[in-house]
């Protein structure tokens, strides 16, 4: 009667996370800038073209081109300012999260989602949950550069899930200290990235007589 040799199978199930969000992937916020660049570029517009602005300005708002080139010049000055400030507080927040990451100094908490609260309908408010007791709140309005993807968007996030998160303490604008989240993974089961190697072992049953 044949018989079936031992077989292994080649594909065992292992127990990983999938990443959601990881801000060292992030490239640099550059689109933060770009409405001050606006203000800037109608600024020297302004300046420039100081005499045919004054000519089309029919409801006389400025008397002369040099009235035109002071409103230009305030404009410009103004915006540079705005972009400065900007520029430094980004900078600031996008260094001090990457470095924080690189050094492994911010904190991880892992375990299921509870007591999620999804983003009001109405899209003002905050989306929240619980993760061992420690609490994350965001908006996808929140100037911030951590994780503020509302869960309608990423539909990922809910009660019971399993996730591992990457953190650092932080007001947010909600009632309590919102955490925010630099890495977002969730707990998976998927086949291992192991796969079938050549030896007897990977074969497939073979029949003897």
């Amino acid at each position: 009667m044949p018989r079936l040799s031992k077989w292994r199978s080649p594909i065992t199930f292992h127990m990983h996370y999938v990443t959601l969000f990881d801000f060292a992937q992030q490239p640099y916020p550059w689109q933060a800038l770009l409405p001050f660049g606006g203000f800037v570029t109608l600024g020297i517009l302004l300046i420039v073209f100081a005499a045919p602005v004054a000519q089309l300005n029919t409801r006389r708002s400025f008397k002369s081109p040099q009235s035109v080139r002071v409103f230009g010049s305030l404009l410009t000055t103004f915006a540079l300012l705005l972009t400065f400030l900007t520029y430094r507080s980004t900078t600031a927040q996008y260094t001090t999260y990457h470095h924080l990451l690189a050094t492994h100094a911010a904190l991880t908490v892992e375990g299921r989602v509870t007591l999620f609260s999804p983003m009001p309908a109405d899209g003002h408010g905050y989306e929240s949950f619980y993760v061992d007791n420690i609490f994350f709140a965001y908006t996808p309005f929140e100037d911030d550069l951590a994780f503020h993807q509302a869960s309608a968007i990423t539909g990922v996030l809910s009660n019971g899930v399993h996730v591992r998160v990457t953190y650092v303490t932080g007001m947010g604008n909600a009632a309590l200290t919102a955490h925010k989240i630099l890495r977002l993974e969730l707990l998976t089961d998927k086949p291992s990235a192991d796969t079938i190697q050549p030896s007897r072992r990977h074969c497939p049953p073979r029949l003897r007589a």
